[in-house]
């Protein structure tokens, strides 16, 4: 078992460092060498994913994010084969207004991200309106306004 620190240190450096899995594994092996920390196991790649893993997806479940004043960001792509991602982000007005520089990823918090074999306005609505109840209904919402969001018929 590691450490909370250490795991948190390694999930950091993926996400906000970029690394790949390979190489936060590694940099905290080196890491620990250079604290005088011999003997002890770096989380390696497969643990690090496990628990980047496990917090996408208390992100992607929680249901304490209930706003009145949410601005939704969504877009659908090609995920694997014939299955699309649909993503939701959002931040809400109030954190919108008090922005001093341009929004960036780090501003935003993950509503939804859906796999799908088939979407249109129809299903794209259905998903609007469950995505309303668990978080609250948005004020805005914004997309590329693709076919594949668009209410067809």
């Amino acid at each position: 078992m590691f450490d909370a620190k250490v795991i948190a240190h390694a999930i950091r450096l993926v996400t906000v460092g970029a690394l790949s899995l390979r190489a936060a594994s590694r940099a905290c092996s080196i890491s620990d060498q250079s604290n005088g920390l011999t003997g002890l196991d770096a989380p390696s790649q497969t643990t690090i994913q496990n628990h980047l893993l496990r917090v996408g997806l208390y992100l992607i479940e929680r249901t304490d994010q209930v706003r009145g004043d949410w601005i939704w960001f969504m877009d659908q792509f090609v995920n694997a084969g014939s299955q699309k991602c649909w993503v939701v982000l959002g931040i809400s007005l109030a954190d919108y207004q008090r922005l001093n520089q341009p929004l960036v990823y780090s501003d935003l918090t993950i509503i939804a991200i859906i796999a799908v074999d088939q979407s249109n306005g129809e299903i794209v609505c259905g998903q609007l309106e469950q995505l309303a109840v668990q978080f609250g209904v948005p004020v805005a919402t914004l997309s590329d306004r693709g076919s594949d969001l668009k209410k067809r018929g």
